[in-house]
């Protein structure tokens, strides 16, 4: 039986939850301890999930106490409580983005490339079904070198103003907003599909803004919002494909994925999920007037299926991907989004 802790069980969007309903039906597994800055939320948590689960009251009974630790706190203390738990030998799940200060990510950089298993970052759309037939489409070659790579991707939660301010919306906690919240995702997907790695993103640009800018706390006072609502993201590779991605926190109409290669084209749209409209070059070079379709019929979801490769990870001692490195060597990516968000530039990688 593998022993799980789980760091941060959300005061808001309550992502732990679902981490925790993907551990339950993993039977090697048993939940045996939360931590979260407030006992009572980390005993709410408990009670509401009949877990048989030690409620901690630090970070570092908690590790004392499981194998692995699935970390869901505010992106701010990524870096340094993944580092933590790797030093003291344990497993980790961090969700995204591996954000930390210079020395928090060089360290869980060194930390990571020196326990090459039983890690992996909470990149889980890589499950999505229709993100890994696509990646069948790049990796055989049906559409030829890629030109193109667009992505849609959001949430309609907070295009109600009346929600709270929360965390997401300091920057100094969350770094970017609907930027860093969808985007880190769709910039994973973009490697994972197209078979990059980050080091090939040559440069970068970024547009951002803030939309609804003050939000009541908890106490009714009214905080200014610094991270931003929309924006919109922009790669190009070394080898000169080019890829965007446009990211919402007030709302999107559906979410898309479109690709366009020398010998092909892709196309998703979650109106109609289960599909891949796919258009293939005819022998005279002309790209098909009408789409075959690619079809599946079942789902899974993607927190189970991203527990799973954890889990096997740890007991196999085996390295997967996403892991915490790869995640780090994102960072840097994230880094210049930011900066040419702010800049109003393209960045180049490497730039000083």
């Amino acid at each position: 039986m593998i022993k799980i802790g789980i760091a941060g069980t959300g005061s808001t969007y309550g992502i732990a939850d679902y981490h925790l309903k993907a551990f339950l039906r993993l039977p090697e597994i048993q939940v045996a301890a939360v931590f979260t800055r407030r006992k009572e939320m980390g005993e709410n948590f408990v009670r509401k999930y009949g877990l048989d689960a030690a409620v901690c009251e630090s970070y570092e009974e908690l590790l004392a106490r499981v194998d692995g630790v699935c970390i869901c706190t505010p992106n701010y203390l990524h870096a340094s409580m993944a580092s933590k738990a790797l030093r003291a030998g344990k497993g980790v799940l961090c969700e995204k983005p591996m954000f930390g200060t210079d020395e928090e990510i060089q360290e869980l950089w060194q930390e990571a490339k020196s326990r090459s298993f039983g890690h992996l970052a909470g990149f889980n759309y890589r499950y999505e079904p229709e993100n890994q037939k696509l990646k069948e489409l790049i990796s055989e070659g049906r559409l030829g070198r890629m030109y193109t790579f667009y992505q849609r991707k959001g949430g309609n939660r907070l295009a109600n103003k009346n929600i709270s301010y929360e965390w997401r919306m300091d920057r100094r906690v969350s770094k970017m907003g609907a930027a860093i919240d969808f985007g880190s995702h769709l910039l994973d997907n973009f490697l994972y599909i197209g078979g990059y790695e980050p080091e090939m993103i040559s440069s970068v640009a970024a547009q951002a803004e803030t939309f609804v800018k003050e939000r009541a706390d908890e106490t009714g006072t009214e905080r200014a919002v610094d991270t931003d609502d929309m924006s919109m993201l922009t790669v190009r590779t070394c080898d000169g494909a080019m890829g965007r991605f446009d990211c919402s926190r007030l709302g999107v109409t559906y979410e898309e994925i479109q690709i366009v290669g020398s010998e092909g084209m892709a196309y998703y749209t979650a109106l109609t999920p289960g599909r891949i409209y796919l258009w293939e070059k005819c022998r005279d070079g002309s790209m098909e007037n009408e789409p075959r379709l690619l079809e599946w019929e079942e789902k899974e979801d993607t927190y189970y299926l991203q527990a799973k490769v954890w889990v096997e990870s740890m007991k196999e001692e085996a390295s997967v991907q996403p892991d915490l490195e790869l995640a780090c060597r994102q960072e840097l990516i994230f880094r210049a989004f930011q900066r040419a968000a702010e800049e109003k530039r393209e960045i180049l990688l490497g730039e000083g």
